[in-house]
């Protein structure tokens, strides 16, 4: 069964379309990748399949379980920290793990391996 799966949805503002009747089937352990120019719906779809934005017709189905996440084209003023840091701590407890380790292995590598023991 498919984390997420759209079917057949469409979704217009103003008249115009951005996507119609989509059908898109997301398993477990994909990857994908969207691209396309401004304007061209890529974050009005990571809204519809979040939950954020009300398709006009069709079905989005995220599975129990699943969380939906992207990072919004206009970072939030109350965010500080960098890219990494920011996604990180999205990732709850597999995050902060991910930053710990990154911050051994930079401690590692510039030589300072008695900061990096005390970490």
């Amino acid at each position: 069964m498919a984390l997420v799966s759209l079917q057949n949805v469409s979704l217009s503002f103003g008249g115009t379309p951005l996507f119609e009747n989509l059908n898109l089937q997301i398993e477990k352990n994909q990857s994908i990748c969207l691209l396309g120019r401004n304007g061209a719906g890529k974050t009005s779809l990571m809204r519809t399949i979040a939950g954020e934005q009300k398709p006009d017709s069709g079905v989005v189905q995220v599975s129990q379980g699943v969380r939906v996440s992207y990072f919004a084209q206009k970072i939030p003023d109350n965010l500080s920290g960098s890219v990494f840091s920011i996604i990180a701590a999205g990732l709850g407890a597999s995050g902060e793990l991910l930053v710990r380790y990154h911050e051994l292995e930079k401690s590692y590598n510039s030589g300072d391996q008695a900061e990096a023991a005390l970490l």
